[in-house]
């Protein structure tokens, strides 16, 4: 049997944009929109794990166990929500894992030459 390779930073990045299409969108009390809000766990053992923890439903609407509150009970609810639809990404560090829940798989913004300000 083949050994699986693992996915790139690029590749996993990548899935973590697919999950959600860009007419998916939740308005959150700030005004701002999300399609995602990831988090992260796991340990040097067992290895780390990015995940979604707002989902949209098919109505339109989205689940959000941690609404009520950051309890273990809705964590779980979180985290095996993501597992059933495919949404839990293994990733070979904390480092990374931090960094991925903290947002850095949203695609970079190139400004055009003339929107780029002048430094004097």
């Amino acid at each position: 049997m083949k050994p699986v390779k693992a996915p790139t930073i690029g590749e996993v990045k990548e899935r973590i944009r697919n999950m959600r299409s860009p007419e998916q969108k939740r308005k959150n009390k700030d005004g701002s929109v999300s399609t995602h809000k990831m988090s992260y766990e796991g340990d040097e053992k067992e290895g780390y794990y990015v995940y979604p923890t707002i989902f949209p439903n098919k109505d339109g609407g989205w689940t959000d166990y941690l609404s009520d509150g950051e309890s273990d009970e809705n964590w779980e609810k979180t985290y095996q929500e993501a597992k059933k639809r495919g949404e839990v990404i293994k990733v070979p560090n904390e480092s990374l894992a931090k960094d991925l829940a903290a947002g850095s798989w949203k695609p970079t913004v190139k400004l055009k030459k003339k929107n780029i300000p002048k430094i004097i």
